[in-house]
């Protein structure tokens, strides 16, 4: 089991979630500056999908994809961000990498 694995079964794992939550925000505001829509974002190294907690519509992003190269830390929180995309997920995986899509 990798370190990251065991990171987030840890009961206090959401502990300094707020940090990534905060980033996640600054960098979703940004794309309110730009005129041009973005419907469809990739995050790369999406921890537990920070991005897809802050989304809102911010960029007339549409559709998320989220890579994590360690399952269980995306995993932890997908019942929220499941929620949050209305049910519409699909995606896949491989053991070292998934792919997750929300539209």
């Amino acid at each position: 089991m990798t370190q990251r694995s065991r990171a987030a079964r840890l009961p206090d794992s959401r502990e300094y979630d707020y940090i990534r939550n905060e980033v996640a925000a600054r960098v979703l505001d940004r794309f309110e500056d730009i005129t041009r829509t973005f419907p469809v974002a990739v995050d790369v190294g999406a921890n537990t999908a920070n991005i897809l907690q802050q989304l809102d519509g911010h960029g007339g992003i549409t559709k998320l994809h989220m890579i994590e190269s360690c399952r269980d830390m995306l995993y932890r929180d997908q019942a929220a961000w499941a929620a949050k995309a209305g049910g519409a997920l699909g995606g896949g995986g491989r053991d070292r990498s998934t792919c997750w899509t929300c539209t």
